[in-house]
């Protein structure tokens, strides 16, 4: 299995639709089960992994940040996304140690080629360079559409509901937030987010090459073919 884990770079362009308010931003509360109440509710795309995939998705998160010498000694919020072309699936996790992980929610999403995060440099250079990965909500009517499959060089796009979750509530942003405390401002937070206390911030990404599709990840929906008249 082929797995990354990336502090997550803070995304300029927060939501392609970021004037829609979500319904009740001070439902979300402290606990992460109204956060996940919250994500229940407003998620337009939802998957649902049996208890067993959390708790085999929340020992690869553990494994990989103390593989990079990170140990979660208190509790947050970390994202993790499955690229395996099988699954190609993000999941909100609460990690309390010694506890286990608790999915707050899980959601397909699109991803980049699989092997690794680069794209051929243009200009007529030739050879390929390294691209700086992001998680980010993407174009609503074309490639939103498209969840599961291979739509980017290697950037994660993620439903613009989730996107604007993820903002609102600081839910990757303790960072941030800490600067904030600091005396710090940052344009890119907005002045109506209500953050949790236990923001996360790290992105894992592993791949866990299935041979099959499991039943919980369907599989994503065809694309749409334009027809062309042949000429008389």
């Amino acid at each position: 299995m082929r797995h990354a884990v990336h502090p997550l770079p803070r995304l300029a362009l927060i939501s392609l639709l970021a004037t829609l308010p979500l319904a009740d931003p001070s439902t979300a509360g402290e606990t992460p089960t109204a956060v996940a109440t919250q994500y229940e509710r407003e998620m337009d795309k939802r998957l649902m992994p049996p208890a067993t995939e959390v708790q085999h998705y929340g020992a690869l998160a553990r494994q990989m940040l103390q593989a990079t010498g990170i140990e979660l000694d208190h509790p947050q919020y970390p994202v993790l996304v499955d690229r395996s072309p099988q699954v190609r699936a993000i999941l909100l996790l609460w990690m309390a140690p010694p506890t286990g992980p608790v999915l707050v929610g899980a959601s397909p999403v699109s991803t980049g080629r699989v092997g690794a995060y680069e794209a051929r440099r243009g200009g007529g250079r030739g050879g390929y360079s390294p691209v700086r990965l992001l998680l980010h909500a993407t174009d609503p009517e074309q490639l939103e559409p498209r969840p599961g499959s291979v739509q980017s060089k290697g950037c994660i796009r993620i439903p613009a509901t989730l996107d604007r979750m993820l903002d609102q509530y600081g839910l990757l942003d303790a960072d941030y937030e800490a600067a904030v405390r600091s005396g710090q401002s940052f344009w890119v937070l907005s002045p109506r987010r209500t953050p949790v206390a236990h923001g996360g911030r790290y992105l894992i990404v592993v791949d866990t090459e299935r041979a099959h599709r499991p039943a919980w990840s369907p599989a994503p929906p065809a694309p749409h073919r334009r027809r062309t008249s042949s000429p008389r």
